[in-house]
């Protein structure tokens, strides 16, 4: 394994292998595709007025003190003002299931079929893993886990982006209904960012593949 990470670069690693049939396409086999975006925001709007840090380039001013960890500081969306994520819930529960996705899809998307089914999508708040003093302007932990056999073109970025704007009152579970059966992508607010600090690294990460086996 360490030989083989020497040539994969620094944004993944290998940390198992299994043998695998002749056939066996790394795209085409997975049967099951997890992803997870990740987002920071304030727990309230009283400790979103105290955290005058809380900028694009905050993290290296955290990441600076040790109270930010450089793995986290490059790899979550960060808000200044906080979500909510009862709301959030709310609305996720109206995109699991087999939907026509055209609105949560990219205009260049080349998929034949917009239809996907949407097995899992949580919004999950994680414990912040720095000192607890510190917690005001380490701020909360929010994950969004999307689960699928397989993803349009920037789906899970433009439903990052949908349930970010629900968690921030800019719209309304009925909108997000409309938007979902409207199926036209220009209902959809922009695409949530990829890359959302400076550097290469992503709030978007694949996080498990279950391909099939024979």
């Amino acid at each position: 394994m360490n030989a083989l990470n020497n040539f994969v670069g620094e944004r993944c690693g290998i940390v198992s292998a299994r043998r695998v049939h002749k056939g066996f396409h790394a795209r085409h086999s997975a049967r099951v595709r997890t992803y997870v975006y990740q987002i920071r925001c304030p727990k309230s709007p009283r400790e979103a007025r105290a955290q005058a840090l809380l900028r694009v380039d905050c993290c290296g001013s955290l990441m600076r003190r040790g109270w930010v960890s450089a793995h986290d500081a490059h790899r979550s969306l960060w808000l200044a003002e906080p979500l909510d994520l009862n709301a959030m819930r709310d609305a996720a529960a109206l995109l699991v299931g087999k939907h026509d996705f055209s609105a949560f899809r990219a205009v260049r998307c080349g998929a034949k079929s917009p239809v996907r089914d949407l097995l899992e999508l949580a919004v999950v708040e994680d414990s912040p893993s720095t000192l607890a003093e510190f917690d005001l302007e380490c701020t909360r932990r929010v994950a969004l886990r999307l689960r699928a056999r397989s993803f349009l073109h920037h789906q899970v970025r433009y439903i990052a982006a949908t349930l970010v704007e629900v968690g921030l009152g800019k719209r309304s579970l009925q909108q997000v209904r409309d938007m979902l059966r409207s199926a036209d992508s220009r209902q959809s607010p922009p695409c949530a960012p990829f890359a959302p600090l400076r550097g290469s690294c992503s709030s978007l990460l694949l996080v498990g593949v279950a391909s099939k086996r024979r």
